[in-house]
């Protein structure tokens, strides 16, 4: 009687080591599948960090060359205010 319940034991604690073994591969694969996730997180947060610095450069860029749009638009329109002024003055000295 003693024999098969030693048998027994030792046949539950084999079952027992076997399923906690495993549990601790799928512990130790759900981590890992953690961390690549972490790491996907990662690079993608610092590629948005990157494409925002970009996009704020490009901004500059753009304000800068409107900026200079609009200084250039005026000076055409003074410069065209002064040719019309002087064809208006020809015209009255003829």
């Amino acid at each position: 009687m003693k024999k098969i319940f030693t048998l027994s034991s030792l046949f539950l604690t084999s079952i027992l080591f076997a399923q906690t073994e495993s549990a601790f591969e799928k512990i130790k694969r759900m981590k890992q599948e953690q961390e690549n996730s972490r790491q996907i997180l990662k690079d993608a947060m610092a590629n948005f960090a990157l494409e925002a610095s970009k996009l704020r450069e490009q901004r500059e860029e753009h304000k800068e060359a409107t900026s200079n749009l609009i200084e250039v638009t005026s000076n055409l329109i003074e410069e065209h205010k002064e040719v019309i002024a002087t064809l208006n003055a020809t015209k009255l000295t003829q």
